[in-house]
C-alpha cells in the first residue's frame, strides 16, 4: 500500500474537498477540481512520485496543485499539515486523451458474460432490455440491446456511442459508472453500476430543505459542466434529454445522470479530426444516423470564420446549429428545439432550469397543459412557470436567465455550478434564511 499523506487545509464551510486521494503515476493529466475553494485533503501518496504533481481521486475528483514540499521515495508513512492555496485551480481541465486516462482503463469492453451471476430482469426500454446482477461482488446493471435491433444500424450505433460517452465520463462521479461491455453472441451489452435507490422523479420526498435540494442541482450541474467542458476535449456533449427519469441515485444517494442514447458531440471550431463519434460542426450540421426535419445549415464557413475571428470560440456560447428537432421530452425541450429550429448545448441549460424548477417545487412542469397549449403558450408566446417571491434573487434569476428564450442569456453550466455553490454558501451562512417554495395558489405562469 502507498504511504499515506494528509493536507489540513483552512476549513470555510466546504465539505466538498473532504474526500481520499491517490496520486498517480507522474504521466498521469489532471481533470481538474470541481469547487475552487479551500477544505481538506487526504490522499495517498506513491513512493516513486514526487510531491509535486496531479491528484487523482478515488471518487474520481482530480485536482492540480504543487505540495511545498518534496519526500523521499523510501518514506513509508508520514503526516504533512500545510496550507495549500486551490482557490486558482482550473476547473476541469480537460485531458488530452480521455480514452486513455487511468479511470477509463477500468473499462473492459470485452466484458464476459460469464463473470455475472444471478441475471434478473428488471425493466425495458424502446430499444433494449435492462437486467440486474451480481459482478466481483456488486450490484450491477445489464442493459442488452433487443433482438429485434440487432442488426439496426440506427439502434446498435446508438449503443455504441453511448458506451463509448460513459467512458468518457468514468472520471466523474456525477454520472452512472460503466464497468465493461461485449457482446453475447450478436446482442450488445453495458455493464453499468446499478442506481438502487431509483430516479430523482421517485424520490423528490428525499429533499425536505430548500438548502438539501439546492445541493442535489449542484451534483446535476456538476455532472452537466463535465460532459460540456471536459469530457471530451475540443468539444461538447450535448445530453439533449435532462429530466427526472434520466437521473437516479445510487444507494449514497449520489445522483447520476444516465441514458446518453440521444446524445451528440459538437466541434468547437472547424475541421477538427472526428473522435469517432456523430459530431455536429458549425459549418456540417448533419446529425449521423438521423433524418432531420431542420432546413439546411445556415451557418456557412465564412460565418464559421467570423465567428472564430469574435473570440467567442473560447466559451463557444453563442455558435448554433441545426440538428434533428423536436429531440428530447416535450416538458422539458427548449423553445427552439420544439421549432426545429438551430440551436446548441445552451437547449441542455434550458432544460436544467425546467428540472431544477421541478426539484425545488416538487411539481410537474406545466401540469395540464396539451401539446398544442404547451406550443402556443410557452414555445411561441415564452409563457413560463411561476417562481415564488420567497425564494433567494439569485436563484430566480438563475431560472429566469437560464430558460429565457434567448440562446446568448442562458449561462453555461460552469456559471451555473458558481451561482448554485453561491445559493448554497449563503444558505449555510445564514442560520435564519428560511426560503418557502411553496407555489402560489392557481396557474401563475409568467411571460419572459
Amino acid at each position: 500500500m502507498p504511504p499515506k499523506l494528509t493536507l489540513q487545509l483552512p476549513q470555510e464551510e466546504n465539505n466538498a474537498l473532504s474526500s481520499k486521494y491517490q496520486l498517480p503515476t507522474p504521466s498521469a493529466r489532471v481533470i481538474a477540481k470541481t469547487t475552487p475553494k479551500v477544505g481538506s485533503l487526504e490522499f495517498s501518496k506513491h513512493p516513486a512520485t514526487p510531491g509535486a504533481g496531479t491528484l487523482h481521486v478515488e471518487n474520481k475528483h482530480q485536482f492540480d496543485f504543487n505540495l511545498s514540499k518534496t519526500f523521499s521515495s523510501e518514506v513509508k508513512d508520514f503526516n504533512l499539515h500545510t496550507e495549500v492555496n486551490v482557490n486558482n485551480v482550473n476547473r476541469y481541465v480537460p485531458h488530452p486523451s480521455v480514452i486513455g486516462n487511468t479511470a477509463a482503463e477500468d473499462v473492459d469492453h470485452n466484458f464476459d458474460m460469464s463473470q455475472l451471476e444471478n441475471l434478473v430482469y428488471i425493466a425495458s426500454g424502446e430499444y433494449a432490455n435492462v437486467f440486474k446482477a451480481k459482478w466481483r461482488g456488486k450490484r450491477v446493471a445489464v442493459k442488452f440491446l433487443k433482438d429485434e435491433y440487432v442488426n439496426d444500424s440506427r439502434a446498435s450505433g446508438d449503443m455504441e456511442f453511448e458506451k463509448k460517452i460513459l467512458t468518457l465520463c468514468k472520471s466523474c462521479p456525477y454520472v452512472v459508472d460503466i464497468f465493461g461491455s461485449g457482446n453475447k453472441g450478436k446482442t450488445p451489452f453495458i455493464v453499468m453500476e446499478e442506481l438502487s435507490a431509483g430516479t430523482i422523479y421517485e424520490n423528490f420526498h428525499r429533499y425536505k430543505t430548500f438548502k438539501s435540494k439546492v445541493e442535489v442541482l449542484i451534483q446535476i450541474a456538476r455532472a452537466m459542466e463535465f460532459i460540456h467542458t471536459s469530457c471530451l476535449p475540443e468539444y461538447i456533449i450535448m445530453h439533449r434529454d435532462i429530466k427526472p427519469k434520466n437521473i437516479a441515485l445510487d444507494g449514497n444517494l449520489v445522483p447520476k445522470l444516465l441514458d446518453f442514447g440521444l446524445a451528440r458531440v459538437i466541434e468547437t471550431r472547424p475541421n477538427m479530426k472526428s473522435p469517432d463519434f456523430p459530431i455536429l460542426t458549425p459549418a456540417h450540421s448533419v446529425v449521423p444516423s438521423e433524418t432531420s426535419t431542420a432546413p439546411p445549415s445556415s451557418v456557412s464557413g465564412t460565418e464559421t470564420e467570423d465567428f472564430l475571428a469574435s473570440g467567442k470560440c473560447d466559451e463557444f456560447e453563442e455558435a448554433i446549429f441545426n440538428m434533428t428537432g423536436e429531440t428530447g421530452s416535450l416538458r422539458y425541450m427548449a423553445p427552439e428545439v420544439c421549432l426545429n429550429g438551430k440551436y446548441n448545448h445552451k437547449a441542455d441549460c434550458y432544460s436544467f432550469a425546467v428540472l431544477a424548477w421541478q426539484i425545488m417545487t416538487k411539481s410537474s412542469p406545466y401540469a395540464g397543459m396539451s401539446v398544442a397549449v404547451f406550443k402556443t403558450k410557452v414555445v411561441s408566446n415564452n409563457l413560463r412557470m411561476p417562481i415564488p417571491d420567497t425564494w433567494p434573487p439569485k436563484l430566480s434569476g438563475l431560472l429566469k436567465k437560464s430558460w429565457s428564450p434567448i440562446l446568448e442569456e442562458r449561462p453555461n453550466f460552469t456559471k451555473i455550478v458558481s451561482i448554485l455553490e453561491d445559493i448554497s454558501e449563503e444558505l449555510e451562512a445564514s442560520s435564519k434564511a428560511r426560503y418557502s417554495d411553496n407555489q402560489p395558489s392557481g396557474c401563475g405562469c409568467t411571460v419572459s
